[in-house]
């Protein structure tokens, strides 16, 4: 997956409706992401927002798409049809909805991308995030794209660089920023009405004034009647749009305390599940503590057998000292009898050392062979899956775009090309000389071998036996 990263310094964040325009100079000044037959692109990374694109994965919902930011799913996500051409990206007016209140995708037209814009973030926090795709049918989830991303700092008027942390946050630790960003936001919008009640007060004050004019000038002067009458009702329509802006603030505000009363609650959760694993971590201590007191008192009763062990060595050296005048009488008979022993104890030991170098010779041996067998399978493997995808290539050159994504399944063909791709998959089988197959797990590019056949198309087009773990 290729991703673009670039910090923006003092960009506060903008609603969705007007972060088009914003987009679209974003876009001109990093160039356009590289298209392929499917894949997730970074564009644009600012304090609070971030935006990716969706290239060649659709289905029939943009509902179906979810974004996870810290191992947590993330509401606060605008997802939009767009047109990505060389000068200009055009996000796609709405589209009529299904009985089930979902927004249907026009796929016959050349909005082809889709662009996903994340808000509420925290800036100059590094976050991990998840594109997912969720099956109607199942609740199967096929991970689209995975990164890492950085937020552009709160402050860039400083000339000392800002270390970025070192992994993304926990989840509890993202949604205790996100509630402090939460709670930043609602007061930034309260204070908003507050000035903007301000502001209408003294423009409605003004507004009485200049209709209380207007008032005694038309009663001494008949001939501006008219112009009068006008002027009224257009500070009457003023009031009135004013009045409208002041109740969508406080709905806004009203929309505002909801989520940080969620977010509040989502918190309080995971705290009482912070505070179970924390007793369980105190029992597993004090077990820790008993366990060190039984050894305390093992390695007391070892110190005191020491003790006596060395009373009756002082008593034996006594005794030796005794003995002193015997030695020299069998002291030749035994170093006669030790040089015998260290002869037959010097041949055991050299035939003993010659059978483990024996041993070691034979498993290093047989590691080498087993490792030159793998290399082998992999590279067997790589042809024969390079093999099965000119052959889909060439004898169904038509298939559906979903078959070519990565995530697509074989059980989307209807009629006679479910049965063609079956028969492929059997001649293919029949006429490969590798026996085992080959699952490939997209969150970790490693191999399971099976069975005979084999399957898989890798994560974002990538080579299956590639080593390249970076996504």
């Amino acid at each position: 997956m290729s991703a673009r990263q670039e910090h923006m310094p003092n960009v506060p964040p903008q609603p969705h409706q007007k972060l088009d325009p914003l987009i679209r100079d974003r876009q001109a000044s990093i160039g356009e992401p590289k298209t392929g037959p499917s894949g997730c692109y970074a564009s644009y990374v600012f304090e609070k927002v971030v935006g990716f694109f969706v290239t060649g994965v659709f289905t029939g919902s943009l509902d179906s798409y979810i974004v996870r930011v810290n191992q947590v799913q993330w509401r606060q996500t605008v997802i939009k049809l767009v047109n990505v051409s060389d000068s200009s990206i055009t996000v796609k007016p709405d589209e009529a909805t299904d009985e089930s209140g979902s927004t249907v995708i026009d796929v016959s037209n050349t909005y082809d991308t889709i662009l996903i814009t994340v808000h509420g973030l925290t800036g100059g926090t590094v976050y991990e995030m998840e594109i997912l795709q969720v099956h109607p049918d199942s609740s199967y989830e096929d991970t689209i794209g995975r990164i890492k991303i950085c937020t552009a700092p709160a402050d860039t008027n400083s000339r000392q660089p800002i270390a970025p942390p070192s992994r993304p946050l926990s989840p509890v630790t993202t949604l205790l920023d996100t509630l402090s960003q939460s709670q930043v936001t609602l007061s930034e919008v309260k204070n908003s009405i507050k000035r903007s009640r301000k502001d209408h007060a003294k423009k409605m004050s003004t507004i009485r004034h200049e209709i209380d004019q207007i008032r005694s000038k038309c009663e001494s002067n008949d001939k501006t009647d008219e112009r009068v009458r006008r002027k009224l009702l257009s500070f009457k329509s003023t009031v009135k749009q004013l009045e409208a802006d002041i109740k969508a603030a406080e709905e806004e505000s009203k929309h505002l305390e909801q989520k940080a009363k969620d977010y509040a609650d989502g918190y309080t959760a995971l705290k009482n599940e912070w505070k179970q694993q924390m007793e369980i971590l105190e029992e597993r201590k004090k077990a820790e503590q008993k366990a060190r007191e039984e050894f305390s008192m093992k390695l007391d009763g070892i110190e005191a057998e020491k003790s006596a062990i060395n009373a009756k060595r002082e008593k034996l050296l006594a005794k030796k000292e005794r003995l002193t005048s015997d030695i020299s009488k069998i002291e030749s008979d035994l170093d006669q009898a030790i040089q015998e022993e260290l002869g037959r104890r010097k041949a055991a030991r050299e035939a003993k050392m010659e059978r483990r170098k024996k041993l070691v010779n034979e498993f290093s041996d047989a590691i080498t062979q087993m490792e030159n067998g793998v290399k082998e399978l992999k590279s067997r493997t790589q042809n024969n899956y390079s093999t099965y995808q000119n052959q889909v290539q060439s004898n169904f050159p038509q298939l559906p775009s979903h078959l070519d994504a990565p995530g697509g399944s074989a059980s989307n063909i209807d009629g006679n090309e479910s049965s063609n791709f079956t028969n492929l998959n059997n001649n293919n089988n029949s006429s490969s000389s590798v026996e085992p197959n080959i699952v490939i797990n997209n969150n970790a590019n490693d191999f399971e071998f099976t069975g005979s056949g084999v399957l898989g198309n890798g994560f974002f087009g990538h080579d299956p036996t590639s080593n390249d773990k970076s996504n």
